[in-house]
Protein backbone atom coordinates (compact mmCIF):
# COMPACT_ATOMS: atom_id res chain seq x y z
CA UNK A 1 0.00 0.00 0.00
CA UNK A 2 1.33 3.21 -1.12
CA UNK A 3 0.92 6.23 1.60
CA UNK A 4 0.10 9.97 0.60
CA UNK A 5 0.86 12.33 2.40
CA UNK A 6 0.36 15.21 0.17
CA UNK A 7 -2.06 17.75 1.95
CA UNK A 8 -5.72 17.55 0.34
CA UNK A 9 -7.09 20.59 -1.45
CA UNK A 10 -10.55 19.32 -2.11
CA UNK A 11 -12.64 16.64 -0.92
CA UNK A 12 -15.38 14.00 -1.61
CA UNK A 13 -18.25 16.71 -1.52
CA UNK A 14 -16.62 19.00 -4.09
CA UNK A 15 -16.41 16.02 -6.32
CA UNK A 16 -19.81 14.65 -5.56
CA UNK A 17 -21.21 18.32 -5.98
CA UNK A 18 -20.11 18.31 -9.63
CA UNK A 19 -24.00 18.30 -11.42
CA UNK A 20 -23.04 17.71 -14.57
CA UNK A 21 -21.17 14.82 -13.51
CA UNK A 22 -24.00 13.42 -12.42
CA UNK A 23 -22.28 11.23 -9.24
CA UNK A 24 -24.38 10.30 -6.84
CA UNK A 25 -23.49 9.20 -3.33
CA UNK A 26 -25.36 5.79 -2.29
CA UNK A 27 -23.85 4.50 1.17
CA UNK A 28 -22.90 7.54 3.37
CA UNK A 29 -23.33 10.47 5.40
CA UNK A 30 -22.89 13.75 5.26
CA UNK A 31 -20.18 13.50 7.32
CA UNK A 32 -18.34 11.46 4.69
CA UNK A 33 -18.29 14.25 2.25
CA UNK A 34 -15.26 16.06 4.08
CA UNK A 35 -13.16 13.19 3.20
CA UNK A 36 -9.97 14.71 1.57
CA UNK A 37 -9.22 13.56 -1.84
CA UNK A 38 -5.87 13.21 -3.60
CA UNK A 39 -6.30 11.74 -6.54
CA UNK A 40 -8.81 9.59 -8.40
CA UNK A 41 -7.81 6.23 -9.93
CA UNK A 42 -9.50 3.35 -12.34
CA UNK A 43 -8.79 -0.11 -11.34
CA UNK A 44 -10.13 -3.65 -12.83
CA UNK A 45 -7.64 -5.75 -11.11
CA UNK A 46 -6.94 -7.68 -7.84
CA UNK A 47 -5.33 -6.70 -5.11
CA UNK A 48 -5.90 -2.81 -5.87
CA UNK A 49 -3.84 -1.86 -2.70
CA UNK A 50 -0.68 -2.39 -4.53
CA UNK A 51 -1.25 0.23 -7.20
CA UNK A 52 -3.14 3.22 -5.40
CA UNK A 53 -3.09 5.47 -2.30
CA UNK A 54 -4.71 6.11 0.83
CA UNK A 55 -7.08 9.06 0.27
CA UNK A 56 -7.56 8.50 -3.27
CA UNK A 57 -11.06 7.39 -4.94
CA UNK A 58 -11.21 4.02 -6.66
CA UNK A 59 -13.39 3.73 -9.82
CA UNK A 60 -14.77 0.32 -10.98
CA UNK A 61 -16.99 -1.11 -13.62
CA UNK A 62 -17.18 -4.20 -11.81
CA UNK A 63 -15.44 -6.62 -14.21
CA UNK A 64 -14.26 -8.86 -12.27
CA UNK A 65 -17.12 -8.60 -9.70
CA UNK A 66 -19.90 -10.25 -12.13
CA UNK A 67 -21.41 -13.09 -9.90
CA UNK A 68 -18.90 -12.80 -7.13
CA UNK A 69 -20.40 -11.64 -3.86
CA UNK A 70 -17.42 -12.13 -1.72
CA UNK A 71 -14.94 -11.14 -4.24
CA UNK A 72 -17.57 -8.02 -3.98
CA UNK A 73 -17.08 -7.67 -0.45
CA UNK A 74 -13.07 -8.51 -0.17
CA UNK A 75 -13.05 -5.20 -2.54
CA UNK A 76 -14.76 -3.34 0.38
CA UNK A 77 -12.81 -4.48 2.95
CA UNK A 78 -9.60 -3.52 1.10
CA UNK A 79 -10.11 -0.19 -0.14
CA UNK A 80 -11.20 0.56 3.87
CA UNK A 81 -7.41 -0.98 5.23
CA UNK A 82 -5.60 1.07 2.94
CA UNK A 83 -7.68 4.25 3.15
CA UNK A 84 -9.53 5.07 0.24
CA UNK A 85 -11.37 8.10 0.46
CA UNK A 86 -14.33 6.21 -1.58
CA UNK A 87 -15.45 3.60 -4.53
CA UNK A 88 -17.28 5.22 -7.58
CA UNK A 89 -19.00 2.59 -9.32
CA UNK A 90 -19.55 3.15 -13.13
CA UNK A 91 -23.33 1.51 -13.94
CA UNK A 92 -24.15 0.56 -17.32
CA UNK A 93 -21.28 -1.43 -18.50
CA UNK A 94 -21.34 -4.56 -16.20
CA UNK A 95 -23.56 -3.76 -13.91
CA UNK A 96 -27.53 -1.78 -13.92
CA UNK A 97 -26.71 -1.38 -10.65
CA UNK A 98 -24.59 -1.50 -7.78
CA UNK A 99 -24.66 -5.31 -6.66
CA UNK A 100 -26.13 -6.26 -3.26
CA UNK A 101 -23.11 -7.45 -1.46
CA UNK A 102 -21.27 -4.58 -2.27
CA UNK A 103 -23.56 -2.38 -0.93
CA UNK A 104 -24.18 -4.25 2.61
CA UNK A 105 -20.39 -4.71 3.15
CA UNK A 106 -20.21 -0.87 2.76
CA UNK A 107 -22.66 -0.38 4.88
CA UNK A 108 -21.31 -2.53 7.50
CA UNK A 109 -18.08 -0.60 6.91
CA UNK A 110 -19.15 2.58 6.57
CA UNK A 111 -17.38 3.29 3.81
CA UNK A 112 -18.50 5.80 0.85
CA UNK A 113 -19.53 4.33 -1.92
CA UNK A 114 -21.20 6.37 -5.20
CA UNK A 115 -22.44 5.50 -8.54
CA UNK A 116 -21.37 6.99 -11.69
CA UNK A 117 -23.70 7.16 -14.82
CA UNK A 118 -23.12 5.75 -17.66
CA UNK A 119 -22.98 9.07 -19.81
CA UNK A 120 -19.84 10.41 -17.23
CA UNK A 121 -16.57 8.77 -18.26
CA UNK A 122 -14.33 7.65 -15.49
CA UNK A 123 -11.52 10.49 -17.10
CA UNK A 124 -14.19 12.96 -16.54
CA UNK A 125 -13.76 12.37 -13.13
CA UNK A 126 -10.41 11.84 -12.98
CA UNK A 127 -9.52 14.97 -15.03
CA UNK A 128 -12.06 17.37 -12.34
CA UNK A 129 -9.67 15.57 -9.61
CA UNK A 130 -6.51 15.99 -11.44
CA UNK A 131 -7.11 20.05 -12.34
CA UNK A 132 -8.51 20.90 -8.83
CA UNK A 133 -5.82 19.32 -7.26
CA UNK A 134 -3.55 21.74 -9.70
CA UNK A 135 -5.23 24.79 -8.96
CA UNK A 136 -7.40 25.28 -6.02
CA UNK A 137 -9.12 28.59 -7.78
CA UNK A 138 -10.06 26.42 -10.57
CA UNK A 139 -11.77 23.88 -8.54
CA UNK A 140 -13.55 26.56 -6.25
CA UNK A 141 -15.04 28.06 -9.84
CA UNK A 142 -15.83 25.27 -11.26
CA UNK A 143 -17.59 24.29 -7.75
CA UNK A 144 -19.84 27.34 -7.65
CA UNK A 145 -20.67 27.44 -11.38
CA UNK A 146 -22.17 24.08 -10.70
CA UNK A 147 -23.89 24.97 -7.34
CA UNK A 148 -24.98 27.85 -9.17
CA UNK A 149 -26.15 26.00 -12.07
CA UNK A 150 -28.09 23.45 -10.11
CA UNK A 151 -29.82 26.39 -8.35
CA UNK A 152 -31.02 27.82 -11.44
CA UNK A 153 -32.25 24.97 -12.83
CA UNK A 154 -34.69 25.62 -10.04
CA UNK A 155 -36.44 28.01 -12.12
CA UNK A 156 -38.33 25.07 -14.63
CA UNK A 157 -39.62 23.27 -11.47
CA UNK A 158 -43.62 23.58 -10.51
CA UNK A 159 -42.88 25.65 -7.36
CA UNK A 160 -39.51 27.31 -8.26
CA UNK A 161 -39.36 28.81 -4.76
CA UNK A 162 -39.50 25.54 -2.70
CA UNK A 163 -36.96 24.01 -5.39
CA UNK A 164 -34.26 26.73 -4.40
CA UNK A 165 -35.01 25.80 -0.68
CA UNK A 166 -34.42 22.37 -1.08
CA UNK A 167 -31.87 22.36 -3.52
CA UNK A 168 -29.76 25.05 -1.38
CA UNK A 169 -30.42 22.49 1.94
CA UNK A 170 -29.04 19.88 -0.05
CA UNK A 171 -25.52 21.92 -1.11
CA UNK A 172 -25.11 23.54 1.94
CA UNK A 173 -26.44 20.82 4.92
CA UNK A 174 -28.59 23.76 6.31
CA UNK A 175 -31.86 24.72 6.93
CA UNK A 176 -32.93 27.22 4.38
CA UNK A 177 -36.10 29.50 4.55
CA UNK A 178 -37.59 32.35 2.41
CA UNK A 179 -39.52 35.29 4.44
CA UNK A 180 -41.63 37.83 2.11
CA UNK A 181 -41.14 41.57 3.03
CA UNK A 182 -43.68 40.96 6.22
CA UNK A 183 -42.13 38.52 7.66
CA UNK A 184 -44.23 35.48 6.65
CA UNK A 185 -42.79 32.53 5.44
CA UNK A 186 -43.28 31.81 1.58
CA UNK A 187 -40.62 28.98 1.01
CA UNK A 188 -38.65 26.34 2.97
CA UNK A 189 -36.82 23.44 2.34
CA UNK A 190 -38.80 20.21 2.75
CA UNK A 191 -36.80 18.38 5.85
CA UNK A 192 -37.72 21.50 7.76
CA UNK A 193 -41.19 22.22 8.07
CA UNK A 194 -42.00 23.09 11.74
CA UNK A 195 -44.23 26.37 11.44
CA UNK A 196 -43.68 27.68 15.54
CA UNK A 197 -39.74 27.21 14.25
CA UNK A 198 -40.60 29.40 11.18
CA UNK A 199 -42.36 31.46 13.35
CA UNK A 200 -39.18 32.03 15.62
CA UNK A 201 -36.95 32.33 12.75
CA UNK A 202 -39.12 34.83 11.30
CA UNK A 203 -39.45 36.81 14.46
CA UNK A 204 -36.00 37.07 15.57
CA UNK A 205 -34.73 38.33 11.81
CA UNK A 206 -37.05 41.39 12.58
CA UNK A 207 -35.57 41.87 16.04
CA UNK A 208 -32.06 41.78 14.72
CA UNK A 209 -33.06 44.05 12.06
CA UNK A 210 -34.46 46.86 14.52
CA UNK A 211 -31.46 46.69 16.14
CA UNK A 212 -28.68 46.49 13.46
CA UNK A 213 -30.48 48.03 10.79
CA UNK A 214 -34.13 49.84 11.62
CA UNK A 215 -34.08 51.50 8.00
CA UNK A 216 -34.47 47.74 6.80
CA UNK A 217 -37.34 46.64 9.32
CA UNK A 218 -40.28 48.40 8.01
CA UNK A 219 -40.40 47.69 4.19
CA UNK A 220 -43.37 49.56 3.55
CA UNK A 221 -41.07 52.72 4.62
CA UNK A 222 -37.96 51.84 2.83
CA UNK A 223 -40.43 51.28 -0.69
CA UNK A 224 -41.47 55.42 0.15
CA UNK A 225 -38.26 56.25 1.21
CA UNK A 226 -36.82 54.88 -1.62
CA UNK A 227 -39.22 56.76 -4.35
CA UNK A 228 -38.08 59.78 -2.37
CA UNK A 229 -34.32 58.93 -2.47
CA UNK A 230 -32.86 58.29 -5.59
CA UNK A 231 -29.26 59.23 -4.90
CA UNK A 232 -27.82 55.55 -6.19
CA UNK A 233 -25.19 55.82 -3.18
CA UNK A 234 -24.14 52.91 -1.19
CA UNK A 235 -24.64 53.60 2.85
CA UNK A 236 -22.41 50.68 3.58
CA UNK A 237 -20.19 50.56 0.77
CA UNK A 238 -16.05 50.96 2.37
CA UNK A 239 -15.57 53.42 -0.52
CA UNK A 240 -12.92 56.40 0.26
CA UNK A 241 -15.48 58.66 1.25
CA UNK A 242 -16.90 56.83 3.80
CA UNK A 243 -16.53 59.28 6.56
CA UNK A 244 -18.44 62.18 3.95
CA UNK A 245 -21.34 59.34 3.98
CA UNK A 246 -21.23 59.17 7.93
CA UNK A 247 -21.02 62.72 8.71
CA UNK A 248 -24.00 63.67 5.97
CA UNK A 249 -25.89 60.94 7.81
CA UNK A 250 -25.50 62.73 11.32
CA UNK A 251 -25.99 65.82 9.91
CA UNK A 252 -29.14 64.52 8.72
CA UNK A 253 -28.86 64.73 4.69
CA UNK A 254 -28.38 61.52 3.92
CA UNK A 255 -30.36 58.67 4.41
CA UNK A 256 -30.12 54.92 2.92
CA UNK A 257 -32.68 53.64 0.31
CA UNK A 258 -33.79 49.89 0.09
CA UNK A 259 -31.44 50.06 -3.24
CA UNK A 260 -28.48 50.65 -0.82
CA UNK A 261 -29.45 46.87 1.02
CA UNK A 262 -29.91 44.84 -2.09
CA UNK A 263 -27.77 42.10 -0.35
CA UNK A 264 -27.84 42.93 3.14
CA UNK A 265 -26.62 40.53 5.72
CA UNK A 266 -27.58 39.76 8.89
CA UNK A 267 -26.59 37.40 11.60
CA UNK A 268 -29.47 36.39 14.02
CA UNK A 269 -29.99 34.06 16.97
CA UNK A 270 -33.02 32.55 18.49
CA UNK A 271 -33.33 30.50 21.47
CA UNK A 272 -31.35 27.65 20.28
CA UNK A 273 -31.20 28.47 16.44
CA UNK A 274 -28.32 30.91 14.96
CA UNK A 275 -28.14 31.59 11.11
CA UNK A 276 -27.86 34.50 8.48
CA UNK A 277 -30.54 36.42 6.59
CA UNK A 278 -29.42 38.30 3.37
CA UNK A 279 -31.89 40.55 1.69
CA UNK A 280 -33.57 39.80 -1.24
CA UNK A 281 -34.49 42.93 -3.04
CA UNK A 282 -34.16 45.14 -6.22
CA UNK A 283 -33.10 48.54 -6.72
CA UNK A 284 -36.91 49.40 -6.27
CA UNK A 285 -37.24 47.46 -3.09
CA UNK A 286 -37.16 44.52 -0.71
CA UNK A 287 -38.96 41.54 -1.41
CA UNK A 288 -38.10 39.38 1.05
CA UNK A 289 -35.09 37.32 3.18
CA UNK A 290 -33.26 34.42 2.30
CA UNK A 291 -32.99 32.36 5.53
CA UNK A 292 -30.39 30.11 6.47
CA UNK A 293 -29.81 28.27 10.01
CA UNK A 294 -26.49 26.53 11.25
CA UNK A 295 -26.88 23.19 11.57
CA UNK A 296 -24.22 20.72 12.49
CA UNK A 297 -24.45 18.99 8.99
CA UNK A 298 -23.62 21.56 7.23
CA UNK A 299 -21.30 20.16 3.89
CA UNK A 300 -19.78 23.07 1.87
CA UNK A 301 -16.74 25.94 3.52
CA UNK A 302 -17.96 28.67 4.73
CA UNK A 303 -15.85 30.78 2.25
CA UNK A 304 -18.47 29.29 -0.50
CA UNK A 305 -21.32 29.68 1.54
CA UNK A 306 -21.82 33.29 1.44
CA UNK A 307 -21.13 34.00 -2.05
CA UNK A 308 -24.06 31.03 -2.76
CA UNK A 309 -26.77 32.74 -0.59
CA UNK A 310 -25.88 36.17 -2.27
CA UNK A 311 -25.94 35.05 -5.70
CA UNK A 312 -29.17 33.11 -4.98
CA UNK A 313 -30.55 35.71 -3.38
CA UNK A 314 -30.69 37.61 -6.94
CA UNK A 315 -32.56 34.57 -8.36
CA UNK A 316 -35.00 34.59 -5.24
CA UNK A 317 -35.18 38.32 -6.17
CA UNK A 318 -36.27 37.80 -9.21
CA UNK A 319 -38.64 34.93 -8.99
CA UNK A 320 -40.35 37.27 -6.17
CA UNK A 321 -40.30 40.12 -8.88
CA UNK A 322 -41.93 37.93 -11.64
CA UNK A 323 -44.50 36.60 -8.97
CA UNK A 324 -45.22 40.08 -7.94
CA UNK A 325 -45.75 41.67 -11.57
CA UNK A 326 -48.12 39.03 -12.57
CA UNK A 327 -49.82 39.49 -9.20
CA UNK A 328 -49.54 43.72 -10.31
CA UNK A 329 -51.14 43.01 -13.48
CA UNK A 330 -53.62 41.14 -11.78
CA UNK A 331 -54.84 43.90 -9.46
CA UNK A 332 -54.91 46.18 -11.89
CA UNK A 333 -57.33 43.80 -13.54
CA UNK A 334 -59.61 43.54 -10.41
CA UNK A 335 -59.63 47.21 -9.97
CA UNK A 336 -60.69 48.15 -13.81
CA UNK A 337 -62.89 45.40 -13.73
CA UNK A 338 -64.88 46.19 -10.43
CA UNK A 339 -65.11 50.03 -11.33
CA UNK A 340 -66.63 48.94 -14.29
CA UNK A 341 -69.46 46.92 -13.01
CA UNK A 342 -69.93 49.81 -9.94
CA UNK A 343 -69.87 52.76 -11.98
CA UNK A 344 -72.16 50.58 -14.64
CA UNK A 345 -70.02 50.68 -17.85
CA UNK A 346 -72.02 49.55 -20.17
CA UNK A 347 -70.59 46.38 -21.89
CA UNK A 348 -69.62 44.86 -18.18
CA UNK A 349 -73.20 45.92 -16.69
CA UNK A 350 -74.99 44.67 -20.41
CA UNK A 351 -72.94 41.21 -20.60
CA UNK A 352 -73.33 40.12 -16.63
CA UNK A 353 -77.02 39.96 -16.82
CA UNK A 354 -78.95 37.11 -17.74
CA UNK A 355 -80.14 38.31 -21.01
CA UNK A 356 -78.48 37.22 -23.90
CA UNK A 357 -76.49 40.60 -25.62
CA UNK A 358 -76.40 40.90 -29.28
CA UNK A 359 -72.17 40.96 -29.59
CA UNK A 360 -71.58 37.16 -28.23
CA UNK A 361 -67.99 38.29 -29.27
CA UNK A 362 -67.74 40.83 -26.32
CA UNK A 363 -69.58 38.76 -24.16
CA UNK A 364 -66.97 35.89 -24.58
CA UNK A 365 -64.08 38.69 -23.88
CA UNK A 366 -65.82 40.25 -20.77
CA UNK A 367 -66.54 36.38 -19.55
CA UNK A 368 -63.10 35.45 -20.38
CA UNK A 369 -61.69 38.47 -18.14
CA UNK A 370 -63.88 37.13 -15.44
CA UNK A 371 -62.62 33.39 -15.66
CA UNK A 372 -58.65 34.23 -15.88
CA UNK A 373 -59.35 36.05 -12.31
CA UNK A 374 -60.95 33.23 -11.15
CA UNK A 375 -64.62 34.34 -11.08
CA UNK A 376 -68.03 32.56 -12.22
CA UNK A 377 -70.46 35.81 -12.87
CA UNK A 378 -73.33 33.79 -11.61
CA UNK A 379 -71.77 32.46 -8.22
CA UNK A 380 -72.47 34.15 -4.57
CA UNK A 381 -70.42 36.65 -2.99
CA UNK A 382 -70.44 39.99 -0.59
CA UNK A 383 -68.32 42.79 -0.48
CA UNK A 384 -66.41 43.84 2.54
CA UNK A 385 -65.72 47.68 2.80
CA UNK A 386 -63.03 48.55 5.13
CA UNK A 387 -61.52 52.01 6.57
CA UNK A 388 -58.84 52.59 8.75
CA UNK A 389 -60.15 52.42 12.46
CA UNK A 390 -57.95 54.96 13.85
CA UNK A 391 -59.51 58.29 13.68
CA UNK A 392 -55.94 60.00 13.41
CA UNK A 393 -55.02 58.02 10.73
CA UNK A 394 -58.82 58.36 8.71
CA UNK A 395 -57.64 62.17 8.71
CA UNK A 396 -54.49 61.94 6.88
CA UNK A 397 -55.68 58.81 4.25
CA UNK A 398 -53.64 59.60 0.95
CA UNK A 399 -54.01 57.73 -2.22
CA UNK A 400 -50.51 55.87 -1.73
CA UNK A 401 -51.85 54.86 2.07
CA UNK A 402 -55.01 53.39 0.45
CA UNK A 403 -52.85 51.60 -2.52
CA UNK A 404 -50.44 50.17 0.20
CA UNK A 405 -52.97 48.47 1.91
CA UNK A 406 -55.07 46.92 -0.82
CA UNK A 407 -51.54 45.13 -1.32
CA UNK A 408 -51.73 44.07 1.97
CA UNK A 409 -55.08 43.36 2.22
CA UNK A 410 -54.86 41.29 -0.95
CA UNK A 411 -52.38 38.97 0.90
CA UNK A 412 -55.03 37.57 3.01
CA UNK A 413 -57.04 36.56 0.18
CA UNK A 414 -56.78 33.09 -1.45
CA UNK A 415 -60.51 33.13 -2.81
CA UNK A 416 -61.63 34.43 -6.01
CA UNK A 417 -61.54 38.00 -5.72
CA UNK A 418 -61.90 42.10 -6.87
CA UNK A 419 -60.56 45.04 -4.63
CA UNK A 420 -60.50 49.00 -5.62
CA UNK A 421 -60.55 52.11 -3.39
CA UNK A 422 -64.05 53.82 -3.44
CA UNK A 423 -63.84 57.22 -1.19
CA UNK A 424 -61.85 56.99 1.55
CA UNK A 425 -62.29 53.26 1.82
CA UNK A 426 -61.19 49.73 0.27
CA UNK A 427 -63.98 47.94 -1.11
CA UNK A 428 -63.27 44.08 -1.37
CA UNK A 429 -65.74 41.62 -3.32
CA UNK A 430 -65.10 37.88 -2.83
CA UNK A 431 -66.79 34.89 -3.85
CA UNK A 432 -66.98 32.51 -1.21
CA UNK A 433 -69.74 29.93 0.26
CA UNK A 434 -72.30 31.80 2.58
CA UNK A 435 -70.91 29.67 5.42
CA UNK A 436 -67.23 30.77 5.10
CA UNK A 437 -68.19 34.67 4.67
CA UNK A 438 -67.61 35.13 8.93
CA UNK A 439 -64.08 33.56 8.77
CA UNK A 440 -62.83 35.67 5.73
CA UNK A 441 -64.51 38.86 8.02
CA UNK A 442 -62.61 37.34 11.33
CA UNK A 443 -59.25 37.28 9.85
CA UNK A 444 -59.16 41.20 8.74
CA UNK A 445 -60.89 41.92 11.92
CA UNK A 446 -57.93 40.23 13.77
CA UNK A 447 -55.72 42.94 12.28
CA UNK A 448 -57.10 45.30 14.53
CA UNK A 449 -56.55 48.99 12.22
CA UNK A 450 -59.79 48.51 9.64
CA UNK A 451 -63.56 49.36 10.32
CA UNK A 452 -65.27 46.67 8.24
CA UNK A 453 -68.87 46.75 6.89
CA UNK A 454 -70.26 43.58 5.17
CA UNK A 455 -72.97 43.89 2.71
CA UNK A 456 -75.71 40.83 2.32
CA UNK A 457 -74.84 37.91 0.45
CA UNK A 458 -75.53 37.99 -3.20
CA UNK A 459 -75.93 35.83 -6.11
CA UNK A 460 -73.80 37.30 -8.99
CA UNK A 461 -71.94 39.97 -10.33
CA UNK A 462 -74.98 42.20 -11.48
CA UNK A 463 -75.62 43.02 -7.74
CA UNK A 464 -72.36 44.10 -6.81
CA UNK A 465 -73.05 47.95 -7.15
CA UNK A 466 -75.95 46.90 -4.78
CA UNK A 467 -73.80 45.05 -2.13
CA UNK A 468 -71.11 47.65 -2.42
CA UNK A 469 -73.48 50.33 -1.45
CA UNK A 470 -74.86 48.11 1.67
CA UNK A 471 -71.28 47.56 2.60
CA UNK A 472 -70.20 51.38 2.77
CA UNK A 473 -73.40 52.13 4.62
CA UNK A 474 -72.70 49.73 7.76
CA UNK A 475 -69.46 51.35 8.00
CA UNK A 476 -70.99 54.87 7.98
CA UNK A 477 -73.68 52.56 11.11
CA UNK A 478 -70.59 52.66 13.26
CA UNK A 479 -69.56 55.87 15.40
CA UNK A 480 -66.58 57.40 15.99
CA UNK A 481 -65.64 54.79 18.48
CA UNK A 482 -66.68 51.79 16.41
CA UNK A 483 -69.21 51.04 18.96
CA UNK A 484 -72.67 49.80 17.32
CA UNK A 485 -74.97 46.41 17.81
CA UNK A 486 -72.38 43.65 16.78
CA UNK A 487 -72.54 40.37 16.40
CA UNK A 488 -70.94 38.25 20.02
CA UNK A 489 -67.62 37.04 17.87
CA UNK A 490 -66.73 40.11 16.35
CA UNK A 491 -65.26 43.13 17.51
CA UNK A 492 -66.76 46.43 17.43
CA UNK A 493 -65.21 47.38 14.46
CA UNK A 494 -67.89 44.93 12.72
CA UNK A 495 -70.99 45.20 11.20
CA UNK A 496 -73.30 43.07 9.04
CA UNK A 497 -76.11 44.33 6.39
CA UNK A 498 -78.17 41.56 7.81
CA UNK A 499 -77.76 42.59 11.52
CA UNK A 500 -79.64 46.16 10.50
CA UNK A 501 -82.32 47.76 12.34
CA UNK A 502 -85.48 47.94 9.73
CA UNK A 503 -84.85 51.49 9.93
CA UNK A 504 -81.29 51.35 8.30
CA UNK A 505 -82.61 48.76 6.13
CA UNK A 506 -84.78 51.47 4.34
CA UNK A 507 -82.40 54.38 4.78
CA UNK A 508 -79.38 51.96 3.24
CA UNK A 509 -81.98 52.82 -0.14
CA UNK A 510 -81.82 56.34 0.19
CA UNK A 511 -79.01 58.67 -0.76
CA UNK A 512 -77.13 60.32 1.73
CA UNK A 513 -77.63 63.56 0.63
CA UNK A 514 -81.45 63.45 0.30
CA UNK A 515 -81.55 61.55 3.95
CA UNK A 516 -79.83 65.02 5.34
CA UNK A 517 -81.64 67.37 3.34
CA UNK A 518 -84.89 65.97 4.53
CA UNK A 519 -83.85 65.85 8.32
CA UNK A 520 -82.63 69.37 8.68
CA UNK A 521 -85.83 70.24 7.10
CA UNK A 522 -87.76 68.10 9.86
CA UNK A 523 -86.13 69.63 12.94
CA UNK A 524 -85.30 73.18 11.61
CA UNK A 525 -87.74 75.22 13.73
CA UNK A 526 -85.51 73.38 16.56
CA UNK A 527 -82.09 73.47 14.96
CA UNK A 528 -81.08 76.72 16.95
CA UNK A 529 -82.33 75.12 20.43
CA UNK A 530 -80.12 72.92 21.53
CA UNK A 531 -81.66 72.75 25.39
CA UNK A 532 -84.65 71.36 23.59
CA UNK A 533 -82.56 68.86 21.20
CA UNK A 534 -80.32 67.37 24.03
CA UNK A 535 -83.72 67.06 25.70
CA UNK A 536 -85.40 65.20 22.98
CA UNK A 537 -82.57 62.89 22.40
CA UNK A 538 -82.31 61.99 25.98
CA UNK A 539 -86.20 60.84 25.86
CA UNK A 540 -85.81 58.98 22.69
CA UNK A 541 -82.10 57.31 24.48
CA UNK A 542 -84.63 56.44 27.81
CA UNK A 543 -87.63 55.24 25.28
CA UNK A 544 -89.73 58.32 26.09
CA UNK A 545 -88.98 57.55 30.15
CA UNK A 546 -89.31 61.34 31.98
CA UNK A 547 -87.55 60.20 34.76
CA UNK A 548 -85.00 58.53 33.50
CA UNK A 549 -84.16 61.09 31.02
CA UNK A 550 -84.21 64.26 33.26
CA UNK A 551 -82.12 62.19 35.44
CA UNK A 552 -79.62 61.57 32.73
CA UNK A 553 -79.99 65.86 31.91
CA UNK A 554 -79.13 66.63 35.74
CA UNK A 555 -83.10 68.45 35.35
CA UNK A 556 -86.32 68.02 37.12
CA UNK A 557 -88.81 66.04 35.49
CA UNK A 558 -91.10 68.61 35.00
CA UNK A 559 -88.85 71.14 33.63
CA UNK A 560 -88.21 68.39 31.25
CA UNK A 561 -91.35 68.18 30.38
CA UNK A 562 -91.88 71.99 29.72
CA UNK A 563 -89.01 71.71 26.88
CA UNK A 564 -91.05 68.46 25.22
CA UNK A 565 -94.33 70.69 25.11
CA UNK A 566 -92.33 73.31 23.44
CA UNK A 567 -90.78 71.14 21.07
CA UNK A 568 -93.87 69.60 20.17
CA UNK A 569 -95.41 72.93 19.63
CA UNK A 570 -92.72 73.99 17.44
CA UNK A 571 -92.37 71.19 15.52
CA UNK A 572 -96.25 71.08 15.62
CA UNK A 573 -96.29 66.91 16.39
CA UNK A 574 -97.51 65.00 19.27
CA UNK A 575 -94.87 62.32 20.97
CA UNK A 576 -98.36 60.63 21.76
CA UNK A 577 -98.86 60.03 17.42
CA UNK A 578 -96.33 57.16 16.73
CA UNK A 579 -95.98 57.97 13.36
CA UNK A 580 -94.40 61.49 14.84
CA UNK A 581 -92.28 59.86 17.49
CA UNK A 582 -90.79 57.47 14.30
CA UNK A 583 -89.91 60.50 12.61
CA UNK A 584 -88.69 61.75 15.30
CA UNK A 585 -86.31 59.53 15.95
CA UNK A 586 -85.14 59.06 12.09
CA UNK A 587 -84.40 62.85 12.69
CA UNK A 588 -82.15 63.13 15.43
CA UNK A 589 -80.49 59.54 15.26
CA UNK A 590 -77.37 60.71 13.76
CA UNK A 591 -77.33 64.29 15.26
Amino acid sequence: MQQDDTPSKITLGDVLSQTYLGLRLVVGTNEDLKRPVSGAHAIEVANPSRWISSNWIALTTGLRLRSRPQAQRDLILELKEIGITALGFGLGVNFSAIPKALLEEAAAQSFPVFSVPYTTGFAEVIAFVNQSLASPHLNTLLRFVSMQDYLLSSLSEPSPLDAICNRMSQLLGVEVLILGSNYQVLASDFRHQEEGRHKTISNAVREQLGQEMPHLQDTDAIHRQDRNNARGRSYRAKASNSSDKESSTERGTYEPSAADYVSAVVDFRAEAITGTAISVGTRQGILGWLVTTDTDQATTSAHLRLPLLRSTAHLVAATLQQKADLANALDAKRRTVMREIVMGNASQHTYLSKDQPSDPTMRRQVLEGLFSLGLEPSNGGCVLYLEFSNPSTSHSVTPSTLTAATGELSSYLSCPYLIDIFHSGIAIYVQVERTEVEELVRSFDALGNYRIGVSSYGTGLRNLPAMLREAIYCTSRLDDSGQARHRSNFSHRVRFFDDLSLADFIESYVPANEIRSKRRQWITPILDQPALLSTLKALLRHNLDINLASKDLGIHPNSLRYRVQKAETDLGISLKDLNDTVDLYLALRDL
